[in-house]
């Protein structure tokens, strides 16, 4: 009985076996002349359509305030160990997805069950907002009133 051990040659009866043959490819070579970019761009430039594959709906922005690749991925990362951080239930409650966990946290309507989940802490109910009161009108002396006039 014999064992491989680490960095040792594999012999040539056990190696992988790799075929390629070029006869079974999937590739059509019928399709070279359509798939070139500079074909694609020269019918683009005649015509002013581009192919229906590549049409995409553009978006036009201000985008000088977005975060970089580098911040946004730390935003994904940080959500995912916060997630993460939550217990195995209240994972498990939300198919272990944090996007389901964000829409559902996002909603107003949930309120009493991340209550309920422990996500959130009772708000105690606002009183209804008190009508201005109407000042009480101050008759002015007569000098004050004269100064009013002359001004």
């Amino acid at each position: 009985m014999s064992y491989r051990v680490n960095y040792q040659p594999i012999p040539e009866a056990e190696r992988p076996k790799l075929k390629c043959d070029p006869k079974l490819g999937r590739t059509k070579s019928e399709f070279a002349h359509e798939c070139d970019i500079k074909n694609i761009m020269t019918r683009f430039e005649k015509t002013g359509v581009l192919p229906e594959l590549i049409k995409k709906n553009p978006v036009y922005g201000d985008f000088a305030e977005a975060p970089t690749y580098q911040e946004s991925l730390n935003t994904v990362l940080h959500a995912q160990e916060q997630f993460s951080a939550l217990p195995s239930k209240v994972r498990a409650r939300f198919g272990n997805d944090p996007q389901e966990f964000l829409t559902f946290a996002s909603d107003a309507s949930n309120a009493e069950e991340m209550v309920k989940l422990g996500l959130a802490v009772q708000r105690p109910p606002q009183a209804p907002p008190t009508p201005p009161q109407a000042k009480p009108k101050v008759k002015k002396s007569s000098a004050a009133a004269a100064e009013d006039k002359q001004a």
